[in-house]
């Protein structure tokens, strides 16, 4: 990840022109898949303009989906950019169940669950500070020793 800090507002041309150029110039790369997000302010994250889920009911059928429709974007769409998916088959899956009727008892969210899982198993950013001139991201994130194992969620 690269953050590029630009010039006052007043003093550069519209970002979307600058993603534009860089977007061309990282396309030249042979062998790399990159693309210029723009962060948004006051801790919103990264949000891309067009999101869309798929489900299936094995990861098999999952990523079949994927492809099929990967291939009809490359197809149609030359000039998207960007494009990228979360299931990956090189990231390890683990099936969690929640026992809804217990986290309720404990006055639990199951949103709270997730969090906390996504937080501890991956890492998650949860804000900025400025220190300097410079901005520099908060990540909390569990300990990466206790995350090789499906008991290290217990």
């Amino acid at each position: 990840m690269v953050i590029a800090v630009l010039a006052p507002w007043g003093e550069r041309r519209p970002g979307f022109d600058i993603m534009n150029e860089v977007q061309q110039k990282l396309a030249d790369l042979p062998g790399v898949r990159a693309f210029p997000v723009m962060r948004q302010g006051f801790g919103g994250g990264a949000g891309k303009p067009v999101q869309f889920v798929l489900g299936g009911g094995t990861y098999e059928e999952l990523a079949v989906w994927r492809d099929t429709i990967l291939d009809k974007i490359n197809e149609n769409n030359p000039g998207l950019d960007g494009v990228d998916w979360d299931y990956k088959e090189t990231k390890p899956q683990l099936r969690v169940r929640i026992d809804y009727n217990r986290a309720a008892e404990l006055g639990v969210k199951v949103d709270t669950i997730g969090r906390t899982l996504e937080t501890m198993l991956g890492g998650r950013r949860v804000t900025t500070y400025i220190e300097d001139g410079e901005e520099y991201d908060v990540i909390i994130e569990g300990v990466r020793g206790q995350q090789n194992t499906p008991s290290d969620m217990q």
